[in-house]
């Protein structure tokens, strides 16, 4: 079975950006833009992608999704609970390992293959993601 194909993606709350928005409807007289709330812009500060021949755990891609997908307001997507949630994933992944003959830079094939194991590395990412991106203010994941 293939596994989905993961974008992580790490925001904060925009910093040094007008706090202006243009009004939903754009009806007649609301042509000017009108004050935004603050933590209503984003910024992208880290982005990740699994690559193409690279294998998660389905259960795990999944629980990620279900957790942290856009369609969730970003005050629960918040660092804190990408921590906990790390801390659960760190005992279902498996000591499977499976032999790759594709650099993971450059996706070339390679004539000795590499013992890989996804899974441990998705979740050693995720525990740097939450731990290097804790500092900043309003951080929050998306993962599609």
């Amino acid at each position: 079975m293939a596994s989905p194909q993961l974008r992580i993606t790490v925001y904060r709350e925009a910093v040094g950006l007008p706090r202006l928005r243009w009004p939903e409807g754009g009806g007649e007289g609301q042509d000017l833009p009108e004050r935004a709330e603050a933590g209503e812009w984003h910024e992208e500060v880290y982005c990740w992608s699994l690559a193409g021949g690279e294998r998660v755990a389905p259960n795990l891609a999944d629980e990620l999704v279900g957790k942290f997908n856009e369609g969730i307001p970003p005050a629960q997507r918040r660092l804190p609970q990408l921590r906990t949630v790390v801390l659960a994933m760190r005992a279902q992944v498996t000591d499977e390992w499976s032999a790759s003959f594709e650099l993971p830079e450059t996706g070339e094939k390679e004539n000795a293959p590499s013992m890989v194991n996804t899974s441990a590395a998705l979740v050693e990412l995720l525990r740097w993601i939450a731990e290097t991106f804790a500092h900043l203010p309003g951080a929050h994941v998306v993962v599609r």
